[in-house]
């Protein structure tokens, strides 16, 4: 095999993986770098970005997936102290993070969609257990108790960050509202107009589903 780099794609937006270290390069000779090891995939491979073309997206972190009283979605109480880290991580070498959160409104609940409703909809097709009653009925629902807000609504408590990552907030954090399970649907969403406004050719995502 040629030591040769790999590079693929265009001049102004090109990957180049380097044989001998086994490194891809994603910053496009930015003098701007760090590189990091991988956790997935071919072993001893590294990545090196730019940190200010770069930001690290934190999605659904909030309390309705993960309080007790909620969903306490295992997959995502396991991912809190992961994300803590990495989120202190990026912000030391100079990543900007941006929190990806479910913030609805009036407005998005008249226009939304029967399939992102159904997603939502589990238990008002398959009763819950006795023991173990609904803690919600579907998107924009009131939860009980009502202090807890409308499912998923913007400046409710159950919309929070969850507060073990809460405490890991900046000031220099990006909040950025979603009205799907995606915050990339189309590219009049608030997350694709932020990372086009700050030149960002590299987002990773932590957490839940970006």
């Amino acid at each position: 095999m040629s030591n040769e780099p790999l590079i693929l794609g265009p001049p102004t937006n090109k990957w180049t993986y380097d044989h001998p270290t086994k490194t891809w390069d994603l910053s496009n000779s930015s003098k701007s770098k760090v590189t990091f090891p991988t956790t997935e995939g071919l072993p001893d491979t590294f990545v090196t970005i730019d940190p200010e073309k770069s930001a690290l997206v934190v999605v659904d972190m909030q309390n309705f997936f993960l309080d007790a009283s909620c969903m306490a979605h295992p997959n995502g109480l396991k991912a809190v102290e992961p994300t803590a880290k990495i989120v202190e991580w990026c912000r030391k070498v100079g990543i900007q993070v941006i929190w990806l959160n479910w913030g609805l409104t009036d407005t998005d609940m008249s226009t939304m969609p029967p399939s992102v409703l159904r997603g939502f909809a589990r238990n008002l097709i398959i009763p819950p257990a006795p023991d173990k009653p609904a803690s919600y009925t579907g998107l924009g629902s009131l939860l009980s108790p009502p202090s807890k807000g409308h499912t998923l609504f913007a400046s409710s408590w159950n919309a929070a960050i969850y507060p073990p990552l809460a405490a890991h907030v900046s000031s220099d954090d990006i909040h950025v509202p979603k009205n799907r399970m995606s915050g990339l649907w189309n590219e009049e969403q608030p997350l694709y107009r932020m990372l086009v406004k700050k030149g960002v050719m590299c987002a990773w995502d932590a957490g839940g589903r970006v």
